[in-house]
């Protein structure tokens, strides 16, 4: 079940949009969200990872979208925006085959990820400090987060264990983006100790190998290619983490 309030003032403000607004007009462009979301549950084949992979994989932009004055019409719309996102009792269930001798032939275990609870906190605005420029913050929090495996006869076997996760992250554009990033984790425990846990791991990671007919011809990497952690510690400032077990 799903329940989801928006109100949002874009519309109105993008029709009344002028070139030299201040931080204060601007933050009149205002979007409230809140989205609960309760008992959401996924199953899936080791066989489908490769292909919500391949969906979800972003495809590559045209030039066009990165020229200076789009990039300054966005900024300007950018709204002063309030967006609370909850999801209680989430469940992501794998079926593998099961590993007992004993079991049927339409028998199977299962790797079960299950979460208390998750809340996105996210608030942004525009700043009349110094030059104008945005700024948005967001706190993830995550609660009683159990990974184990579930044999066909019922038995459990833990994998991960996280009490509670905090990621606070920060943004700030002036022009040039900067993030700071915090967080923290108490109790945190990994068990893999058993054989058949292994056994299911490898057989997840042998799909997520396997190859999906992609759309396009492969891209090789040449030396102009962007390197993923340099592009990353370009903007993150500085990410400090806690974690308790």
């Amino acid at each position: 079940m799903a329940t989801t309030t928006i109100r949002t003032t874009s519309l109105s403000k993008t029709v009344q949009f002028a070139s030299d607004n201040s931080a204060d007009e601007r933050n009149a462009n205002i979007l409230f969200a809140n989205a609960v979301i309760t008992s959401p549950s996924i199953d899936l084949d080791p066989r489908h990872l490769p292909l919500v992979l391949a969906m979800a994989k972003s495809k590559p932009k045209s030039n066009n979208d990165h020229t200076p004055e789009r990039q300054i019409l966005i900024s300007r719309l950018l709204p002063k925006a309030n967006v609370k996102i909850s999801m209680h009792e989430p469940v992501l269930r794998i079926a593998l085959p099961p590993v007992e001798e004993t079991a049927d032939e339409d028998d199977f275990d299962l790797i079960i990820s299950s979460i208390s609870s998750i809340s996105l906190d996210i608030e942004s605005s525009h700043s009349a400090v110094g030059e104008l420029h945005y700024s948005l913050g967001s706190t993830l929090r995550l609660q009683s987060h159990d990974l184990y495996y579930q044999t066909c006869s019922g038995s459990r076997l833990d994998l991960l264990q996280i009490e509670t996760l905090d990621l606070k992250v920060s943004v700030s554009a002036n022009p040039e983006v900067y993030v700071v990033a915090t967080g923290n984790v108490q109790r945190f425990s990994v068990h893999m100790i058993r054989p058949e846990i292994s056994d299911g791991v490898r057989q997840i990671v042998r799909q997520l190998r396997l190859n999906v007919e992609p759309d396009k011809k492969p891209h090789s990497r040449t030396s102009r290619d962007p390197n993923l952690i340099r592009s990353i510690t370009s903007v993150v400032a500085t990410f400090p983490t806690t974690t308790r077990l």
